[in-house]
């Protein structure tokens, strides 16, 4: 029978990991609208400011 202790602290470790991935997604995720909200922003600044055909 494992000793409690070691249980819990697996369960922390656990946990910890679980958390750092859904903040490293959460941070990707953001980064990557940045992007894309930069880029259009910029493509709609071209556009606008290119002359119409």
């Amino acid at each position: 029978m494992p000793d409690p202790s070691s249980e819990v602290s697996k369960a922390a470790s656990m946990s910890i990991m679980f958390l750092g991935v859904i903040i490293l997604g959460m941070m990707g995720l953001f980064i990557k609208i940045m992007f894309n909200f930069a880029r259009r922003e910029r493509e709609f600044d071209k556009s606008s400011s290119a002359p119409q055909s």
